[in-house]
């Protein structure tokens, strides 16, 4: 399905296809895209902090025995099929209002691995949310957790470079770097966040209004991802919207 203009809908609107998106996200990925042996579901924290109940670790990218778990059986390794994005970036940090997502955990301990973060209104609206919500997305990525973020609205004045600059600024890599500024003509992002402390590595895409919306690499483990399946989830959650609320999103008919 084709990405709706979602700059028409007011923040009723976006929070009922929010909360909505993410629980047909959770269905999608235990309908067997997630490998035996980890579950995912809605959850929520409030703020900058990563509230422990979320996020229950111990060390990062490891089992309880401090070992490196292995490949997860039925997910995609790096290697041997690179995400098809526009762009991957390697990134290396330097010193170190409530909302629901997707958790990804691993069966039996109930470590997370992966969050899955859709960005509504309110984290673009002003430079402290801003700033909460890309300290969060380094907290878990610091943490060893894996983060995908779906951003369906264009940059605001707080976030005039894109959430992936934002980002980057937690990060301390260079304003400088073009690579790091999100296209004017392409206000969809699409971020995936691979964890593999000390290093991290970004997949970025970018959409415009109207493009098809792709699957998305979630990653699970260090070098292995499964396929997000933002289209269908997105389709599912749309055609649940009443008739005034898909029109109201719908592009403008072309003259």
């Amino acid at each position: 399905m084709t990405v709706h203009d979602w700059t028409r809908a007011d923040g009723g609107l976006f929070h009922a296809f929010h909360s909505a998106w993410v629980i047909h996200l959770s269905e999608g990925l235990n309908a067997g895209i997630l490998p035996d042996g980890y579950y995912a579901r809605p959850e929520q924290h409030v703020g900058r902090a990563v509230a422990p109940d979320v996020l229950t670790l111990r060390s990062p990218g490891r089992n309880g025995n401090g070992a490196l778990p292995g490949p997860p059986a039925g997910a995609v390794a790096v290697a041997d099929a690179p995400p098809r994005v526009r762009t991957t970036r390697r990134l290396r940090p330097g010193a170190s209002p409530r909302q629901r997502m997707v958790v990804v955990r691993r069966t039996g301990s109930d470590d997370v691995v992966a969050v899955i973060e859709v960005v509504s209104p309110a984290n673009k609206d002003r430079d402290e949310h801003v700033l909460a919500f890309v300290g969060k997305v380094g907290s878990l990525l610091r943490a060893g957790v894996h983060v995908a973020v779906v951003d369906l609205l264009p940059p605001t004045a707080h976030t005039p470079g894109g959430l992936h600059q934002a980002v980057a600024d937690e990060f301390d890599l260079p304003r400088d770097d073009e690579e790091t500024v999100q296209p004017a003509d392409t206000p969809v992002a699409l971020l995936s966040y691979e964890s593999d402390v000390p290093d991290f590595r970004a997949y970025i895409d970018y959409l415009r209004v109207g493009d098809p919306l792709p699957d998305m690499p979630l990653f699970i483990a260090p070098g292995y991802y499964v396929r997000l399946p933002l289209g269908p989830t997105y389709e599912q959650t749309f055609r649940g919207l009443g008739r005034v609320d898909r029109d109201r999103i719908a592009p403008p008919p072309v003259p």
